[in-house]
């Protein structure tokens, strides 16, 4: 089999595996060995403003935190090795769909552009797309038209997002020292 790309996760008992842009979701993990590196995946969203795809300087930040926060072991963890990085860009539903769509995938742009240029994130390993409105956040469903339009903007401020979810390993740090068992004693 030639595979172009091939990524790992496991989360929860679900093991999740990508190959060549296939998404492949199960629970069987069979090829998954103890001497494999312990999976990793983290994620951020970020709330972007009406009609909008530009980063903040707030964003510039939070995205900055995060990519530190995986770059810096932990007493738990090594640094994070990077093995990819999902951008999706979101829109709510005002407008016209591929309006939606164009913004959604310029917000992933921008974002993955950010990546690459201030945070060296090798662009081999970003994933991007824009999904426009098609997936919503559930709470939503109840912002209608019988809204005014400043308050269906508002309502629909969820939606207007973008999530970047880091894929990597990490080795577990070997710095948990073993204390010897304290002897057992009896009382008579």
């Amino acid at each position: 089999m030639n595979t172009l790309l091939k990524v790992k996760v496991s989360l929860a008992g679900v093991a999740f595996a990508a190959i060549a842009g296939c998404a492949h979701f199960g629970n069987s993990g069979a090829d998954i060995t103890k001497t494999e590196l312990p999976n990793i995946s983290e994620k951020i969203e970020l709330q972007i403003p009406f009609d909008k795809w530009e980063l903040t300087a707030e964003h510039k930040a939070e995205l900055t935190e995060f990519l530190k926060n995986l770059r810096t072991a932990t007493k738990n963890r090594t640094a994070v090795t990077f093995g990819a990085v999902v951008v999706t860009g979101h829109t709510d539903r005002i407008g016209a769909l591929p309006y939606n769509i164009q913004i959604s995938e310029r917000l992933a742009t921008v974002v993955k552009d950010y990546l690459v240029n201030a945070e060296h994130v090798d662009p081999a390993l970003i994933i991007w797309e824009g999904k426009g409105p098609v997936q919503p956040i559930p709470v939503t469903e109840f912002c209608n038209n019988k809204m005014t339009s400043k308050q269906i903007i508002e309502c629909l401020a969820p939606n207007r997002r973008v999530t970047i979810e880091v894929i990597g390993t990490a080795k577990p740090q070997a710095n948990f020292a073993v204390l010897p068992a304290a002897p057992l004693t009896t009382t008579r």
